[in-house]
């Protein structure tokens, strides 16, 4: 049985985390967004013939390695905050399943 207090724990902690959910969000899509950028100066400034040698001189270079890095930094963040609200989402569907079936006499 899901107690009130538990239905109530669910509906606070989506409505505090939505915005860090927010946040969460928008910095893995400015990263990935930002990713672009290092690639395209890299590829810039990179002293490789073909494309593919300015590809592979970009992907090797060390603020591309960490642009990856914060991206999986921040998809993690994203994703476990995503699933813990969903959480609170099926524990507030699971609520009002019972409620309903406490009216109906089941």
């Amino acid at each position: 049985m899901i107690t009130d207090q538990q239905a109530e724990d669910a509906h606070h902690f989506i409505q505090d985390n939505a915005e860090i959910m927010g946040h969460a969000d928008a910095e893995t899509g400015y990263l990935t967004s930002y990713q672009k950028v290092i690639k395209s100066q890299l590829y810039l400034a990179s002293t490789g013939k073909t494309v593919a040698d300015r590809e592979a001189e970009a992907h090797v270079s060390d603020v591309f390695r960490q642009n990856i890095y914060a991206i999986r930094i921040a998809r993690e963040a994203e994703v476990t905050l995503r699933f813990k609200i969903d959480a609170a989402k099926i524990l507030i569907e699971l609520y009002r399943t019972q409620q309903a079936s406490n009216r109906k006499g089941y």
